[in-house]
């Protein structure tokens, strides 16, 4: 996990500016990379910066990484790069930094077909003087970018390219983070900043000073119904993910894991225990029992003879937590349990670890979650009774005040539509709060394979991967995510859908698959996640926070401040759970007012 930035000057170089910018991305991109910063002038208008954290070829792969042809700063990893070198070159170092920029120069943006990977990088090369950005397939690693008419400028967070910025609240793109608790690439929070799509690349042509279009460069595997054989595919799967476990435990660096006690985290552990030993996990404990799973990691540890490392935590540690993780998770994503992770990663840091696996994206590719469940079942009855039910609108508004409830209702009885997993504000409440809600904006589906497609292609970058990643580089730690190795990714979009949920068990092939080296018990139980008691803190402890957010409210202007002020008064006074609307209303307040302090 590294921090990467750069900046070109359109007209003569400002050195003011350029030292604020240097100042920022050196601050607010340190827990990113805390070995080393290095600041490359690459010609007298282009500048390229590097905040390190060591992984691979320790102490000698310094970027930004310069040779005859090109220079390069780049955030992530290429697993199998001892494989990808060229014989007829002299390679210097010992790391995938050296292998990438070679490749880019002998191969440009082909040879990224080959790798087994994660990163974010920009990438100039000398000849063309061409100025390259490139995101990772599934959006694992972010990158940044601003143009205006001084300069065009990147980096691996927001943070350091505001000072270019007009700070403009991105109105016309709010509703993305309302209905799905965060902004959807290419948009951010505000609308002159940009995010590479995940799979895609920019040029910025320094000699013309005119950036192209964002090109996309890799795509998941059209959807088909190719994998039918339930035991060769469960074969399959185990076979691609021993793969992918295998190359991301290439680091001069100790591996550990994440471990939560669940089926992804618990199957990553055995899986991993067979190929390398000394393995240490890493989880959390809570008081309350009702959100504590430790005793099932503890479980897998004994079963496979892995260091268990636990760290207990309250609510004194998030609600004093809350300012500063604002300041770490700038694109903000609205989910209270990238808190968690992030106190798991301080811990494992402070443990000397800087690399751990997860089981990140398991839910979306062989779904796991809830979510698909309800929207079968939303399915079934329509196609039972839903047709025919009389008066559909006056038993659908009986439930109005339960926004949830009322959804599925309306699912159920008219069309259901799959909107995404992480839904906070319903498409009938979504049309309250922002009245230029256009409801033919988001993606939507209508069957579980493309609801699956698009929590892939939407879910786990913008939401998923973007709060793991601001998690736990705010610890200075790598993530690394075996079930989202490109090959799984594409070999999940042939699995025939009567395999996805069998039984009425979701994740039905994981789970067959984890009952090779697992306790039934930890397997088929009820799913908890990752989950904080949000409710209760707004209706206590964050209560006076909230009402005072809502007076105050720099978000106003573009959305109905009175469906805030329903919600919080429903939520506290007749207990009916709105958290996850008021905490998206919460962190995006706070977030912007965060980012507007920067000058």
């Amino acid at each position: 996990m590294c921090g990467i930035a750069g900046i070109f000057f359109k007209k003569q170089t400002d050195t003011r500016l350029l030292k604020k910018f240097e100042d920022l991305v050196r601050e607010k991109q340190h827990k990113r990379g805390p070995d080393e910063f290095n600041a490359f002038e690459v010609t007298p208008n282009l500048f390229f910066y590097h905040n390190m954290l060591s992984i691979i070829d320790i102490g000698n792969a310094r970027q930004p990484m310069e040779d005859t042809n090109g220079v390069i700063t780049y955030n992530g990893e290429v697993y199998n790069y001892k494989d990808l070198k060229y014989t007829d070159e002299t390679y210097v170092k010992k790391s995938d930094t050296e292998v990438l920029l070679k490749g880019l120069h002998k191969e440009y943006i082909n040879f990224l077909h080959k790798t087994n990977s994660m990163f974010g990088f920009g990438y100039y090369n000398k000849a063309s003087q061409l100025l390259t950005l490139c995101r990772d397939r599934v959006g694992i690693k972010p990158v940044y970018f601003i143009e205006t008419d001084e300069v065009f400028a990147f980096a691996s967070t927001i943070t350091p390219l505001v000072i270019f910025s007009q700070k403009r609240l991105n109105h016309s793109k709010l509703w993305q983070y309302y209905l799905n608790r965060a902004f959807k690439a290419p948009a951010t929070i505000f609308d002159d900043i940009m995010e590479l799509t995940p799979g895609s690349y920019l040029e910025f042509d320094t000699k013309t000073q005119k950036s192209s279009e964002i090109k996309v460069w890799w795509q998941r595997d059209a959807i088909t119904s190719t994998h039918t054989d339930e035991n060769k595919t469960i074969d399959e799967i185990e076979a691609l993910l021993n793969d992918a476990i295998r190359n991301r435990l290439v680091a001069d660096v100790p591996v550990g894991l994440f471990l939560s006690g669940g089926v992804d985290s618990s199957l990553i552990a055995a899986l991993t225990s067979k190929q390398t030993s000394n393995l240490n996990a890493f989880t959390v404990g809570f008081h309350d029992k009702k959100y504590d799973e430790s005793e099932y990691a503890k479980k897998i540890c004994t079963q496979f003879n892995i260091g268990y490392n636990e760290i207990k935590v309250d609510a004194d540690y998030f609600l004093n937590s809350i300012d500063n993780w604002i300041t770490i998770q700038d694109d903000i994503v609205a989910d209270p349990s990238a808190l968690l992770l992030y106190k798991i990663s301080e811990y494992a840091h402070d443990m000397n670890y800087r690399v751990l696996l997860a089981g990140e994206g398991s839910d979306e590719l062989f779904a796991g979650y809830n979510s698909y469940k309800y929207f079968n079942w939303t399915n079934k009855i329509h196609k039972t009774i839903g047709r025919a039910v009389p008066f559909k609108s006056g038993v659908v508004s009986l439930f109005k005040n339960y926004s949830k409830h009322y959804n599925f209702l309306y699912n159920a009885l008219n069309k259901p539509t799959f909107y995404g997993t992480a839904v906070i504000f319903e498409p009938h409440l979504m049309s309250e709060l922002i009245k230029t809600y256009n409801n033919d904006d988001p993606k939507k589906a209508y069957d579980i394979k493309h609801a699956l497609d698009i929590d892939i292609k939407d879910r786990l970058p913008n939401d998923l991967l973007n709060r793991s990643d601001r998690s736990t580089s705010g610890a200075s730690l790598e993530l690394r995510v075996p079930f989202l190795a490109h090959q799984l990714v594409n070999y999940s979009a042939g699995i025939s859908e009567d395999l996805l949920m069998k039984d009425k068990v979701s994740k039905y092939l994981i789970k067959k698959l984890a009952a090779r080296y697992i306790d039934p018990e930890i397997i088929y139980r009820k799913k908890v996640g990752f989950d904080l008691p949000i409710k209760h803190w707004l209706s206590h402890e964050l209560k006076d926070m909230m009402q005072n957010a809502i007076n105050t409210s720099v978000q106003k202007d573009f959305i109905d401040i009175k469906v805030i002020q329903k919600c919080f008064d429903l939520h506290v006074n007749k207990n009916i759970d709105h958290a996850d609307k008021l905490w998206a209303f919460l962190c995006l307040e706070l977030s912007i007012r965060n980012l507007g302090s920067i000058s």
